[in-house]
Parts: C-alpha cells; structure tokens; sequence
C-alpha cells in the first residue's frame, strides 16, 4: 500500500468553538492541547481576560464531554467565549480537575462566579471552586453544606416559636 501526503489541516473559519491559534500577549502559537498553565495566572494569558478558573472537576468523563456541560452551564449567564477542560497527563481521556471558562464581558464573568455550581450525582456530586483570574475573586465552595446547615436552623427556630 502506497501512503500519499497530504497537507495539514488548517482552520478556514473562526468560531466560538474553536480555540485561539495564536496568544494575543506573546504572539506566539498556543498548545492548547499539550501545553499547560505554569502558574495561577497562565489561564488569563492564555485565554484572555474574564476568565474564570474552575477547580475540583470531577474526573471519569472525557475533556470534551466537560467542555460541553460546562459551556451549556455557564452560557446561561452571558456569551461563553472558551471552555477548555484540562485533560490529565497520563490518561489524555480524563479530565484532569481543572478547567477554564472564557466570557466576553465581566458582568456575565461576574454573574457565574456568584452562582453555585453543584455537579449531579452521575458526575459524583462534585461541588467546584472558581476564581476569576482578572480580580483574584472566589466562590464560596461550602455554600451547600453552609445552607443545609442554616435551613436546619431556621427550621428549629420555627418549631420552638411554633410550639
């Protein structure tokens, strides 16, 4: 069998569900697939701004299947620019606990860091932590345990004054 070359494939169009070829602050090509963030911040550079940072991701799911459950999440508080879930080192088909989201405005960065994301019990039930990159902002990881624990209470309350 004879093997004919062929020419890489390269993007004709650019669409929100392509990643950036090119870093806006270096200029140079971004591996987006093999390359990871060194520090806290390499999300923003790599992403640009309003990006949040979500860590905790549950893992025994695909990248790509968390990229579209995180983008179908998130895209109800404004227009999701990028998604990418991390994949881990040694299985490129787990994810590897982090993620980034990309927003194109702060408000709906904003909004979706003020929300709480609570994974269903078919994704273990995982509550995330996210960080806003821009302003170092964070969620608050222990919101459910901490409501739980203040509707016992107010419900206590109610039954002494009930009684």
């Amino acid at each position: 069998m004879k093997w004919n070359f062929t020419l890489p494939y390269v993007r004709e169009a650019d669409s929100l569900h392509h990643y950036p070829e090119i870093s806006r602050v270096t200029g140079k090509p971004i591996d987006l697939y093999h390359g990871e963030p060194d520090d806290g911040y390499e999300g923003l550079r790599m992403f640009g701004e309003n990006t949040l940072e979500l860590q905790g991701m549950p893992m025994g799911r695909t990248p790509e299947y968390m990229q579209e459950r995180l983008r179908r999440f998130f895209s109800k508080f404004g227009p999701v620019k990028n998604c990418r879930a991390e994949e881990h080192s040694h299985d490129p088909y787990q994810c590897a606990g982090r993620a980034w989201v990309t927003f194109r405005d702060r408000a709906a960065a904003n909004r979706a860091l003020r929300s709480p994301l609570k994974f269903p019990a078919s994704l273990h039930d995982k509550v995330i932590s996210m960080r806003h990159l821009d302003t170092d902002k964070r969620n608050d990881p222990d919101y459910f345990e901490k409501a739980k624990f203040w509707n016992a209470q107010l419900l206590s309350v109610a039954r002494q004054l009930h009684v």
